[in-house]
């Protein structure tokens, strides 16, 4: 296992971890907001909705188990290509005003943009590090080197919340630009 895998892990699981939670307390507004996608037939929704929460939180799961770190983060690239997929179905219809319906702390329904593909691709090259990484070697890290690993991995994800930050305030720019005009 390369030395970048273990924080690119701890950013990825706390992604995943945080959008599940998310969804899973604002129910109802994910199962809305996978209607207003447009994607699938409303009567799958909350069904869908559902397998989509447990699918982050086993991937989540899989990838903190080191034999199945790989497994979990090709779950993880999955389910971030499915969401990229339908959030650029909808802008390609022109339809930004669709909450992402990420699940992220600052997920406020401010609509969808370009910025969220870009967003989502990096975490998708995030998981594809961890899969070429490949499994972690069987000996033992220091506690140290875990240490280390867990602070480097917590300010990743202090980077990636504060880059969603920006791209929510980005969206919101748009829309107050939109209303003015």
């Amino acid at each position: 296992m390369s030395e970048v895998s273990l924080p690119l892990t701890v950013l990825l699981v706390t992604v995943l971890w945080s959008g599940a939670l998310a969804k899973l307390l604002r129910f109802p507004d994910f199962c809305a907001t996978v209607v207003a996608y447009e994607i699938i037939p409303v009567a799958l929704t909350a069904l869908f909705a559902v397998a989509f929460i447990l699918a982050e939180v086993a991937a989540g799961v899989l990838m903190l188990v080191p034999g199945l770190r790989v497994m979990g983060a090709l779950g993880a690239a999955a389910l971030l290509v499915m969401a990229s997929g339908a959030i650029l179905v909808n802008l390609l219809r022109g339809r930004v005003d669709v909450s992402c319906g990420c699940g992220a702390l600052s997920d406020g329904g401010e609509g969808l943009s370009w910025w969220m593909l870009v967003r989502n691709g990096v975490l998708i090259a995030v998981a594809l590090a961890v899969v070429r990484a490949g499994a972690p070697a069987p000996a033992a890290s220091s506690v140290l080197r875990l240490l280390g690993a867990a602070a480097i991995g917590s300010i990743l994800v202090l980077v990636y919340y504060a880059a969603n930050q920006v791209i929510v305030t980005h969206v919101r720019m748009d829309a107050r630009q939109g209303v003015e005009e």
